[in-house]
């Protein structure tokens, strides 16, 4: 560690955000809401864009899991933003996808295909073909058979 700077600040928001995470895991959302508020505070403090779109990921998951599809797709869309501010395309994806999700909570279905396509494609140009096979080929030929009905 350097001299001078204080990382406190960001050890603390690692710490809550894990501590959401758990708390998310044990449907404990109030809390977890909490603990990631906090954390988001901390990594704007401190200039973590990675951390803060981690927590805007996870924010958007809860609200998801509520069906406040239009806040979840607010935080997914700040976490898209961040992910590529710093050129984390892997996280691009993920946040692609759950994007995707909501639209198709919704049967907004070729929002839900756009969003899963591009992902993939994601995936597929960081040679993580596996993961767009495993994860987003289910979700996009869901996706494609109810345009068809």
């Amino acid at each position: 560690m350097r001299v001078g700077i204080d990382y406190a600040p960001q050890l603390k928001a690692n710490v809550l955000k894990a501590m959401g995470d758990i708390q998310q895991f044990r449907d404990e959302r109030d809390a977890a809401l909490a603990s990631y508020g906090q954390a988001l505070e901390l990594y704007r403090a401190v200039g973590d864009r990675l951390g803060e779109a981690n927590v805007y990921l996870a924010l958007g998951e809860i609200q998801r899991a509520e069906k406040k599809f239009d806040e979840a797709r607010k935080n997914f869309r700040a976490a898209l933003t961040s992910y590529q501010a710093i050129g984390d395309a892997y996280s691009q994806a993920r946040a692609l996808y759950r994007l995707g999700d909501c639209d198709a909570d919704e049967d907004k279905w070729n929002d839900a295909l756009t969003a899963y396509r591009q992902a993939a494609q994601i995936w597929n140009d960081l040679g993580m073909k596996n993961l767009a096979d495993e994860i987003l080929r289910p979700r996009i030929e869901n996706a494609e058979r109810n345009l068809k009905t």
